[in-house]
């Protein structure tokens, strides 16, 4: 029975939006009717009933126990007590969006810092909180800049750069996807964080991750990928990394457009360096595409613009959290720098010199664009000297991350990751 819940939901999945498909599933022998033959609703059982998996219903039987649950229900918006110590987070409804409101919930109330990462191992109550306690967690820090999506496994690391956005909280279903063998790192952006400028050149981005790659693994040969404006990073460490004398056993690039191709098409048309406006709505629409509804984008510019500074932060601000896209917690402050880097980003223009790599290219199957005069390859065999693969994946350019298109790509990447397994065998 849980398969089938599993596999409803992966159906749901592929046609609706995270936040449409059902946290709960009753399984029942027949739909109640009344006398007139349609369908009893008063008669219907409560929603937040379990799911007859066979499971005992643990209950929670200390304070921590209770607050974690509550947490748990705040963010996945059920009940406290129809929630089970031994429930599954991602079974419950829960998402890559939600992991991060349950993470900066559990700092709020708990006053714990956890990785995201954390989340995918032990995705039940109890779980977490005995992993909280195993490791000491008054004394837990992990890497701002390099967040392990998936730090267990055997196989060699999978190094991915996320898109213009920085943060790379979207890429923990594929990396769930991948399997509990393959480990998988994900880079944050330098300049997300209070103080931090961001770099202002894709070689300098390159340099700084190299820097952190070779605190998890000093030697190559090395696994890279990039989503978007992270393809072209991943393609300048791996420019670093071969001058440097490594080897490069995977390059991956999941719907990277060629810098050149881009400048072609005009997607990021260059502003005004104050254009806060501007970021602000380059952010939102960046978290409206992961949630996959539109936002309203003229109405709200427009609105906007009768603003100060100031106030058109606060507003976008009580916009996102009123959409649930990001936790109460998140401040007028960080959505600023959240949106200026993503601004920063937008300006960066990038002159790859051309490189001797063989490259794996997974594009989506959705655009919104008129690709007509677009090469198949997206512009790079004008940069990558050796043989492009190039597949398909469900999704347009931001959900073929995220739930079942996750789990397609997934299969595509272990794939390639697997041949590649003949370069790292030493």
């Amino acid at each position: 029975e849980e398969k089938t819940v599993e596999a409803l939901r992966n159906f749901l999945s592929k046609g609706l939006p995270d936040f449409m498909v059902p946290a709960r599933f009753v399984a029942m022998d027949k739909l109640p009717l009344s006398p007139s033959g349609k369908i009893d609703r008063k008669a219907l059982p409560d929603p937040g009933e379990e799911f007859k998996t066979g499971k005992v219903f643990i209950a929670p039987n200390n304070e921590q126990e209770k607050h974690m649950i509550e947490i748990w229900a705040a963010t996945l918006g059920i009940r406290p007590e129809v929630i089970s110590m031994e429930d599954d987070f991602f079974a419950l409804g829960g998402n890559s969006l939600k992991a991060v409101m349950l993470i900066s919930k559990i700092h709020q109330r708990l006053e714990v810092q956890i990785s995201i990462q954390m989340i995918f191992q032990n995705a039940t109550p109890k779980s977490l909180i005995d992993h909280m306690h195993k490791i000491k967690f008054e004394n837990y820090q992990f890497d701002a800049h390099l967040i392990p999506l998936q730090a267990n496994g055997s196989r060699a690391p999978l190094f991915v750069v996320p898109g213009i956005e920085g943060k790379c909280f979207y890429l923990v279903e594929m990396a769930k996807a991948l399997g509990n063998d393959q480990p998988v790192y994900g880079f944050q952006y330098m300049g997300l964080l209070d103080g931090e400028d961001p770099f202002d050149s894709i070689e300098q981005m390159a340099a700084f991750n190299i820097s952190l790659i070779r605190k998890v693994q000093p030697q190559g040969p090395y696994q890279l990928a990039g989503h978007s404006m992270g393809g072209w990073i991943a393609v300048e460490i791996a420019k670093q990394l071969t001058e440097q004398g490594e080897k490069v056993a995977f390059l991956g690039l999941f719907d990277s457009y060629s810098p050149n191709v881009l400048r072609e098409m005009n997607v990021h048309p260059v502003s005004s360096q104050n254009d806060d406006l501007r970021n602000l709505l380059m952010l939102l629409e960046r978290l409206f595409a992961y949630k996959g509804t539109d936002f309203g984008y003229a109405e709200l510019e427009e609105n906007l613009l009768q603003m100060d500074h100031k106030n058109r932060i606060a507003h976008v601000r009580e916009w996102i959290i009123s959409n649930g896209l990001l936790p109460n917690t998140f401040t007028d402050k960080e959505i600023w720098q959240w949106a200026k880097l993503i601004g920063a980003n937008s300006r960066i223009s990038y002159e790859p010199s051309r490189i001797n790599l063989q490259a794996l290219l997974i594009k989506a199957d959705i655009t919104y664009r008129d690709h007509s005069n677009l090469s198949e390859c997206l512009g790079w065999t004008k940069i990558l000297d050796s043989d492009l693969e190039i597949r398909t994946s469900p999704g347009d350019h931001i959900n073929m991350m995220s739930s079942q298109n996750a789990i397609d790509l997934a299969k595509i990447l272990k794939e390639n990751l697997q041949k590649s397994m003949s370069i790292l065998e030493i």
